[in-house]
């Protein structure tokens, strides 16, 4: 996470209209990778009630309502990039249409260290 927010994204932000971080407290593997790397903290992965990685520049959406249940082991929780509607969704409206988070449906945002990020509502199958 932290090599996310100080390296990675400041060497990202603006290279192209937008820049999304997907995260979720349900996302298994990014658990398992924290847990394998000496409890070093995964900016994809949301620990308890705390909020997800905000960086400026950076649109960043708690997709955690997802359903992500079908999925088994160590992919658990985070094939929903590939598989579930609800974020293909949101996807497509970034990518085909440049839409904000605010736009896009079914994101409420919330605010942290004043930096706003959004929360996907839909559960979907």
């Amino acid at each position: 996470m932290e090599i996310f927010k100080n390296e990675i994204a400041p060497s990202i932000v603006g290279k192209g209209p937008r820049l999304t971080l997907y995260a979720s407290r349900r996302d298994y593997a990014l658990l398992s990778s924290k847990l394998l790397r000496c409890g070093l903290p995964r900016a994809g992965f949301i620990e308890g009630e705390k909020p997800p990685v905000v960086v400026r520049g950076v649109e960043t959406i708690d997709v955690s309502a997802v359903n992500t249940e079908r999925a088994w082991g160590l992919l658990r929780g985070h094939s929903y990039l590939a598989d579930r509607p609800a974020v293909l969704d949101d996807m497509s409206l970034l990518m085909r249409h440049g839409l904000s988070p605010g736009e896009r449906l079914h994101n409420e945002e919330k605010i942290v260290n004043n930096l706003p990020y959004w929360i996907m509502k839909r559960r979907v199958a």
